[in-house]
């Protein structure tokens, strides 16, 4: 059984979701009940703020900002995580639009038949203001399909050509291929911050996770997507793993030991 007093729960961002995922079993390999509950930003902050409480909480670097001037989450807890681009993604196998400007990216939108993006998150409100900027959001809106959730899984069974949203969720889908990021001048990169809540069942976390995370050195994950080696440029991803000293630090600080080996956390 695990032990309750190790245990952490996590309000966190969809955006984070696949590498929390991937880590859960090595914290419950070494004992710790870890318990991650996932939504838009925009989902979980209205909770938030409506007084639901947890240990900690990932979301976008205003949201977090915005809980800690509230005093819902502890001052000095802040660590910025990780930060994640907008990007395009069709059906595995399917032909790859070319994005790589922005009127090429318009014309993709124009003339796909069918488009997903996100309702609440972060990807999907800066898309919905910029197809408004294009002078498309009309055409869009009568072939789109908008909701909360992972938007690429539309794409892989086929429900849409086109699917929009931050490259660190569409990773989670599988049977899609990614296009790239949208192009550097309507491209809105996102900020993933932790803070710990000033009501968790462990009030010197927030000062343990502040000391840790600032001798961490953790490193970003750059992936190259696009067709075209002109076009190519990275992705940040978001750098979570049991391996990684950023993440491990702040969860560390709050009680929850990994137990990571030097040699992982140095490579």
């Amino acid at each position: 059984m695990a032990d309750l007093h190790l245990s952490i729960r996590v309000l966190c961002t969809l955006g984070l979701r696949g590498l929390l995922d991937e880590i859960t079993p090595a914290l419950e390999g070494r004992g710790l009940y870890f318990a991650p509950s996932y939504g838009a930003t925009n989902v979980l902050l209205p909770k938030i703020t409506s007084g639901e409480n947890a240990d900690v909480a990932i979301l976008t670097d205003a949201a977090i900002e915005g809980l800690v001037e509230h005093g819902t989450l502890a001052t000095g807890s802040r660590r910025d995580l990780a930060r994640s681009s907008i990007g395009m993604a069709v059906k595995a196998g399917a032909p790859k639009p070319d994005i790589s400007t922005p009127a090429a990216f318009k014309q993709a939108l124009i003339a796909a038949k069918s488009i997903a993006f996100s309702r609440s998150g972060a990807s999907g409100i800066h898309f919905a203001n910029l197809i408004g900027q294009l002078g498309i959001a009309d055409d869009v809106a009568r072939k789109a399909r908008i909701f909360d959730g992972v938007v690429g899984q539309l794409a892989a069974n086929g429900e849409v050509e086109i699917a929009v949203q931050q490259v660190s969720e569409l990773k989670l889908v599988g049977g899609i291929d990614i296009v790239g990021a949208l192009p550097e001048s309507l491209q809105k990169v996102t900020v993933f911050s932790a803070g710990v809540f000033v009501a968790s069942a462990r009030p010197a976390a927030a000062g343990r996770a502040h000391r840790g995370a600032a001798h961490a050195h953790g490193r970003n994950c750059h992936a190259q997507t696009g067709a075209g080696a002109d076009r190519q440029r990275a992705i940040e991803q978001p750098a979570l793993s049991a391996a990684n000293p950023k993440f491990a630090s702040f969860l560390g600080g709050h009680g929850c030991e990994l137990r990571v080996q030097k040699a992982a956390l140095e490579s």
